[in-house]
């Protein structure tokens, strides 16, 4: 989580929505929490994948179990926002915990996992923490700016493009591109 320029004069807007895409099932989950009048809120959302059944289950446990720790943890009499890094690690953690858990249950689900990608604005700060490949957006001065990294092969594929050592095309159609390089799939 990366804390931006602090402006007391900080005003949110929220609005959240779903599209299913050209999926046959919705695998995202996502949950929001902005009271009005409180200067602290935060979405969480996951793209689940396993396949059958266990996509959007993984989605939804990587979802209920964030917002969980970090409904119960912010509503604490006396939390500061300098506890939200730590809040985010150990939430994330939990979630991944929680994964394994399901797949020790039904071992049909291994393989199941998703991304997740949550920001939390606190006292005019914006914190986030995200693992696999879902963008986060900063729109300032007419401009969008990516804050995350893409936890996926692309970036990888497109250094290599750049360095000569791969040519465009074969860059902007691999099979990899999509590949992550971190979700939440039960394990370190």
């Amino acid at each position: 989580g990366n804390p931006m320029a602090h402006n007391p004069a900080v005003t949110v807007e929220a609005a959240s929505a779903l599209g299913l895409g050209a999926r046959s099932r919705q695998e995202d989950a996502l949950a929001t929490a902005f009271h009005q009048g409180s200067d602290l809120g935060f979405a969480v959302l996951s793209d689940g994948m396993g396949g059958h059944a266990a996509g959007d289950v993984a989605s939804r446990v990587i979802v209920s179990e964030i917002f969980a720790e970090l409904t119960l943890r912010t509503a604490r009499p006396g939390f500061d926002r300098g506890e939200i890094p730590a809040l985010l690690r150990h939430a994330v953690t939990v979630a991944n915990h929680c994964i394994a858990a399901h797949i020790e249950e039904d071992p049909n689900t291994r393989g199941m996992g998703g991304t997740v990608i949550v920001p939390v604005v606190a006292g005019g700060y914006l914190y986030w923490v995200s693992v696999g490949d879902s963008p986060l957006y900063l729109f300032r001065n007419g401009r969008l700016r990516q804050l995350n990294h893409d936890h996926s092969m692309a970036p990888q594929i497109d250094l290599l493009v750049e360095q000569g050592q791969m040519d465009a095309e074969t860059g902007r159609t691999h099979p990899q591109r999509n590949c992550l390089t971190s979700a939440l799939i039960g394990e370190d």
